[in-house]
Formats: C-alpha cells, sequence, structure tokens
C-alpha cells in the first residue's frame, strides 16, 4: 500500500517495508527474543476467546499483558484462522505463525479444541453440515 505511494519511488525504489518489517523481526527471533513480562501483575480474571484468527490472537496477547489468564478455542488445531487457511503458503511462510504460537504459550496463553468441547456439551460440532430444523 505505502511502497505505491512512497516518494523515493522514482528515483531510488519504494522502501519495501515488509522485508524490512520481515528481516527485523527475524533477527529478533533468533536471537530469542520473547516479550518482557515481568513487569505484569496477574489480576484474578480468565478470559475466553473464541477463534484464534488475528483478532482473536490479539485480543489474547493484549489481555495477557495486562495480567488477565487467557484461553483460545479454536476449531483448527492451528492457529492463524484465515492467514493459516487462505493464504498460500508461497505468500505467507506458516513456519511464523508456529513460531508465534511458541511465543503465546511462553506468554502463558493456552489452547483449546473447541471441538471437543461443543461436542461435549451439545453431542455434535455445529459447523459440520447442521441444518437450523436437525437443532430442534
Amino acid at each position: 500500500m505505502c511502497e505505491g505511494a512512497c516518494t523515493i519511488r522514482d528515483e531510488h525504489g519504494a522502501v519495501t517495508i515488509g522485508n524490512i518489517e520481515r528481516y527485523i523481526s527475524d533477527q529478533a527471533l533468533a536471537k530469542g527474543w520473547r516479550p518482557d513480562l515481568s513487569h505484569v501483575t496477574k489480576v484474578d480474571k480468565r478470559v475466553a476467546i473464541i477463534g484464534a484468527g488475528p483478532a482473536g490472537l490479539a485480543c489474547a496477547d493484549v489481555l495477557t499483558r495486562n495480567g488477565v489468564g487467557v484461553t483460545v478455542y479454536d476449531r483448527h488445531p492451528e492457529i492463524g484462522g484465515l492467514l493459516t487457511f487462505g493464504i498460500p503458503s508461497f505468500k505467507l511462510d506458516k513456519s511464523l505463525l508456529a513460531r508465534r504460537r511458541e511465543i503465546f504459550s511462553a506468554m502463558g496463553i493456552h489452547f483449546e479444541s473447541i471441538v471437543k468441547w461443543v461436542k461435549m456439551f451439545f453431542g455434535f460440532a455445529f459447523w459440520n453440515n447442521t441444518t437450523r430444523s436437525s437443532l430442534a
């Protein structure tokens, strides 16, 4: 987006901010960077987040950094939602999501399969070709 509007594009080529951000992230992770949560005071609250897509993960991150216990439920064993299942591997390296999951887990965020919970309470999963009449 901003590369197309970059003011130095004509003379020197646009600044490839995506590549720069990727390089910085790769270097930080290679050197063992992890979020510092030593200053976080735990509060006596827990939150369940439904969906391990970008919004759910961002919410889990912010809540954990504020001392709230978080469990993220998703129907897939992998995190990322559309990032994992909608973007092809040649456009997004899926190992980034695996590394991010390791970081989230180290932060204390728990991940659970919602399938097991829905099946336990209702005897089936809603998203498996369920029609409204079959819910009655």
